[in-house]
């Protein structure tokens, strides 16, 4: 993050390792299966929780990052800080339309940039209106370099090997350590792809189900 910037990132559980180990103050914001409730009851309870936490932290803004639920919206129309979405591109074709309405509900939509953009067939190509396309978001170095004149090797969420090359973990497993890898495979998860065709590792990715 900038120098300056203090930010409070709330999420489910999932959501708050990596931001625990970034240093990073979390809030917890469960599931409507880890209360055990309704859809409903999750939404009024979603809803009056971002409403506190706005109220607690007063932020200048609050960023949305995955899909603008009711509970969402709802906090976002109580006003207060500005409302952002952080709408992901490259949805696959003849699916999500049903979100392109929900940017209304933010005084603006961020899109991360994406490499392949030019085969993006998804809804969001034709839904613009508020729309700031920004580089893509990735903790890569301002300028990446390769370094390795080993036979090193990455393997990102994949069990995998290659023949003649050292298998290798932390710390080049992480962006600021990739100019250090001589090949990877990864799955085609947005973070990996950007990553590693930023800092010009040669990879093979695994493009599973939910990416097709």
């Amino acid at each position: 993050l900038p120098s300056g910037l203090e930010a409070v990132v709330v999420a489910g559980s999932d959501g708050l390792a990596a931001a625990h180990s970034a240093g990073l103050l979390t809030e917890y914001l469960p599931t409507a299966a880890d209360l055990g409730v309704t859809g409903a009851r999750w939404t009024a309870f979603v809803r009056d929780r971002l409403r506190h936490l706005s109220e607690l932290y007063a932020p200048r803004a609050v960023l949305v990052g995955g899909l603008p639920h009711d509970g969402i919206t709802e906090a976002a129309a109580a006003g207060g800080p500005r409302w952002l979405w952080l709408r992901p591109a490259m949805w696959k074709r003849g699916s999500g339309g049903e979100w392109a309405t929900r940017g209304s509900a933010f005084a603006g939509i961020l899109e991360p940039g994406e490499f392949a953009a030019a085969g993006d067939e998804g809804w969001t190509t034709a839904s613009r209106s508020g729309v700031t396309r920004v580089a893509p978001i990735t903790d890569l170095p301002a300028s990446p370099s390769r370094r390795t004149q080993e036979k090193t090797f990455l393997s990102r969420g994949i069990d995998a090997s290659l023949p003649g090359f050292r298998l290798i973990g932390f710390p080049y497993a992480s962006a600021a350590g990739l100019g250090g890898v001589a090949a990877a495979v990864s799955r085609a998860d947005y973070t990996g792809f950007h990553e590693l065709i930023g800092a010009r590792v040669p990879t093979v990715f695994e493009i599973g189900r939910a990416h097709v």
